[in-house]
């Protein structure tokens, strides 16, 4: 019933290379999963996307969501609303946005890839040019 709403105008599906122009219209970002054991074991890449936009991020009470400090993530209902309109004053908050990008740069995947590049070359005991010479 969301298309009866007077304030949500539903746009239908977009392609995956657009939807990023959406966003970065946006104010606030949002994932609002119901919280069960399936989205309590999921790591929403959308997330680190999203820092990457340096916009205000709300989400659901998911446990990975909790492990990012720019990351706002509601219990329930009522929280999820009033962090809204607190993360409104955070989009020009220098500090909040510095973090945004700190923790989008932690997550992309170059990052990752060196991270397991190092966990390899030290269970291989320092074998460096073996490992990178396969990547």
């Amino acid at each position: 019933k969301i298309e009866e709403l007077n304030n949500v105008y539903f746009m239908g599906s977009k392609e995956y290379d657009i939807l990023k122009n959406y966003a970065s219209k946006m104010d606030i970002l949002t994932i609002p999963f119901v919280i069960n054991s399936i989205t309590q074991a999921t790591s929403p890449l959308k997330l680190f996307e999203y820092m990457a936009l340096h916009k205000p991020i709300v989400t659901s009470a998911m446990n990975e969501c909790k492990n990012y400090k720019s990351v706002k993530t509601a219990e329930n209902h009522e929280e999820f609303i009033k962090l809204l309109y607190d993360c409104d004053k955070l989009s020009k908050d220098k500090k909040y946005i510095e973090l945004l990008d700190k923790e989008a740069r932690e997550n992309d995947w170059g990052h990752k890839a060196d991270l397991i590049i190092e966990m390899l070359e030290k269970s291989e005991g320092g074998k460096k040019n073996e490992i990178r010479s396969y990547i």
